[in-house]
């Protein structure tokens, strides 16, 4: 055989090579997990209570945009469960702005980096991050509910955080099929996966994803875009507005408006 005819083999055969080695990677890792959990190595959340008394949400994206879309989500869930432990595991970079979130009690700030993982050598990477930083700051949060409302790519691998906190319940949506094969092992490292709602708003479709768990109420998703965050007019009062407005030299007596034309990507521009 020619090296033409060999490099044309091997060129289709890649993907699915690639994506035989995902599986068997989670395979691993989540064998790896339960045996060192077993040996009492990792903790891990046995409760099971009627009324769910401590989540974790997960969202290890770096960007601002991102982090500002699960504000309906959090605040239907501090609505829905006034006395419950709301923790977020999150980015570094976007911590000091969960911080400020009056509906959460704690917030892990991981410092994993802005490199998006795009390939088998930056996910495995990625998931060591994970896995160093949980042990060094996270190996006491055993929450009720776990919930990892990226959508189905998974691109943070927010779902190795989740499996390895251990909560018996572990919530997200399904991974979609052929753009996001490469992520369907992924959802065995959920309890709960939920199809459908793809197109929708983020908003809408992260606090659908409470709905479809049961963990609140149906109520209009058309509510969810239309109603004001008031999360973040509590955050906005609570900066010291007229310091920013000297350091900018906005005459505060004047109407002004504030315009940000940028965005990590450039057709959103």
């Amino acid at each position: 055989m020619s090296k033409r005819g060999l490099k044309k083999i091997l060129g289709r055969s890649y993907p699915s090579l690639m994506w035989h080695a995902r599986g068997i990677a989670t395979r691993l890792f989540r064998t790896g997990v339960s045996f060192f959990r077993w040996i009492h190595l990792l903790p891990f959340s046995k409760r099971k209570p009627r009324s769910p008394e401590h989540f974790l949400v997960i969202s290890l994206t770096h960007h601002l945009g991102d982090t500002i879309m699960l504000m309906p989500l959090l605040e239907r869930l501090r609505q829905t469960y006034p006395s419950a432990r709301i923790d977020c595991a999150v980015e570094n970079t976007v911590a000091s702005f969960y911080r400020l979130f009056p509906g959460v009690d704690n917030v892990y700030a991981l410092k994993l980096g802005p490199v998006v993982p795009v390939n088998m050598g930056l996910s495995i990477q990625r998931v060591l991050r994970i896995l160093i930083r949980y042990l060094k700051e996270m190996r006491h949060c055993t929450p009720d509910i776990c919930i990892v409302p990226r959508w189905p790519d998974d691109l943070f691998r927010d779902r190795v955080l989740s499996y390895l906190v251990g909560a018996p319940r572990r919530i997200g949506f399904a991974s979609l099929a052929p753009t996001g094969r490469a992520a369907i092992h992924r959802d065995a490292l959920l309890t709960e996966i939920y199809h459908g709602e793809r197109g929708l708003h983020e908003p809408k479709r992260f606090s659908q994803l409470l709905t479809k768990s049961g963990l609140i109420p149906e109520q209009s998703i058309e509510g969810i875009s239309t109603s004001c965050i008031h999360s973040l007019q509590q955050i906005a009062l609570s900066v010291n507005w007229h310091t920013i407005a000297e350091r900018l030299k906005i005459d505060r007596n004047r109407a002004f408006a504030i315009i940000a034309p940028g965005a990590s990507m450039p057709y959103r521009r």
